[in-house]
């Protein structure tokens, strides 16, 4: 990292790319080249993302130009709104999807991306918080469009063990916090409460695939009612503006 301002110095025409999920904790061992270096940050692919990797540009033209759409066409939207749901926005499951249209590998895909995900706790986890990191990682799907409470999530560890093991799981990337705000003004964050706030999880079809998500059941009956269809609306929400905003 110290080399990087020799190559702002020396050779700026030359861009070098540093790319990782676990980034962020390397940097901390680090001398940071502040004012050198520019960050970016991939999120899963947004719903419009979506839509154009299942070949419907022609879709999200018209979205983008019409302002009322006829019942046919918000009728389409809300089915691939559903996938996207089911899918969420992983690129490997998109791309499975949009090939060969099977649930069943898109579910494998998912889960071996959440296997991959617990398999890295102990690169940024001491040995003895890897079994509280897993608890809250695998307990924040049930929580969604909840106020995170550390008394709802285990009762096996301490609050300050939960709460280590959130902070450690949102510099990974895979929880973004949303803090409460009295939103008496602008800017918002003026009034933040940093002991209220609920989670966003990294992708909604992860999330439901850590829910076990019964997919076949879905597919045979298209008028099931999810009893946690609020909180997933959150997550859609929440994903969709971290996706813009980036």
């Amino acid at each position: 990292m110290l080399s990087l301002r020799h190559f702002f110095e020396k050779r700026p025409e030359l861009h070098v790319i540093a790319a990782g999920s676990l980034i962020d904790f390397e940097l901390e061992s680090i001398s940071f080249p502040v004012g050198r270096v520019d960050c970016y940050y991939l999120y899963p692919l947004s719903f419009t993302e979506f839509l154009i990797a299942m070949d419907k540009e022609g879709l999200v033209k018209y979205c983008n130009e019409q302002i009322q759409y006829p019942q046919a066409i918000h009728n389409q939207l809300l089915s691939l709104l559903r996938d996207y749901t089911l899918i969420g926005g992983m690129l490997q499951v998109v791309r499975e999807y949009a090939e060969s249209g099977n649930l069943a590998e898109c579910q494998n895909i998912q889960s071996s991306i959440i296997e991959t995900f617990t398999a890295d706790f102990p690169k940024y986890a001491k040995k003895n918080q890897i079994k509280c990191i897993s608890t809250v990682f695998n307990a924040i799907p049930l929580q969604l469009g909840r106020k995170i409470k550390y008394s709802n999530i285990s009762n096996l560890y301490k609050a300050r063990d939960l709460g280590a093991a959130f902070e450690l799981l949102e510099k990974a990337g895979l929880l973004i916090p949303v803090y409460h705000t009295s939103a008496n003004g602008i800017p918002l964050e003026s009034e933040k409460n940093f002991k209220k706030f609920k989670a966003v999880f990294f992708d909604v079809g992860l999330a439901l695939r850590v829910l076990h998500f019964p997919v076949n059941e879905l597919l045979i009956n298209d008028d099931i009612t999810l009893i946690n269809e609020g909180g997933l609306a959150e997550q859609l929400v929440g994903q969709e503006l971290l996706a813009y905003s980036s």
